[in-house]
């Protein structure tokens, strides 16, 4: 749709065809609400150590994060299996990649638990998961989020 104006100039403006594919488009999406996530991935020990997602990882996993447009508040995040030596061996959890920049939490011996909105991931963002393995075998790591779309991420605060 196109108005003219007093100076002379055109403004070009949505006309109501446009602006409903629009808006209808933002509003399904917003809509969508609340989606409960569970996520998982796996690795083998390898020299000792092992790393879940990012771009060291083998692929054998669910998304570890949200797509673009979306937040995930993560809530549990653990992990298992017979590459883990029980009270011996300690994993860190990073976002995007093993550098100390991105540490989130080290140290962990099987799982940790954070209230909603205390571990936020944006759209685009991949949780990654790199430790020691004294045992053989193949470690998985498992965990729980809530999605969002990004536009709702206030709700978490």
């Amino acid at each position: 749709m196109k108005a003219k104006i007093q100076a002379g100039a055109e403004l070009d403006l949505l006309n109501r065809a446009e602006l409903t594919e629009v808006l209808g488009a933002w509003a399904t999406e917003l809509t969508r609400g609340v989606k409960f996530r569970q996520f998982s991935g796996a690795a083998t020990v390898s020299g000792g150590v092992w790393t879940i997602g990012g771009p060291q990882a083998d692929n054998r996993q669910s998304p570890l994060g949200p797509e673009p447009g979306f937040v995930w508040a993560v809530t549990r995040v653990a992990a298992s299996g017979p590459g883990l030596v029980a009270g011996t061996d300690l994993w860190s959890l990073y976002v995007d990649e093993v550098t100390p920049s991105k540490l989130i939490q080290s140290g962990i011996t099987r799982g940790s638990t954070w209230t909603i909105g205390a571990l936020v991931l944006v759209g685009g963002g991949i949780l990654t998961a790199s430790g020691a393995g004294t045992g053989t075998g193949d470690v998985t790591l498992s965990g729980g989020a809530v999605e969002l779309p990004a536009q709702l991420a206030w709700r978490l605060l």
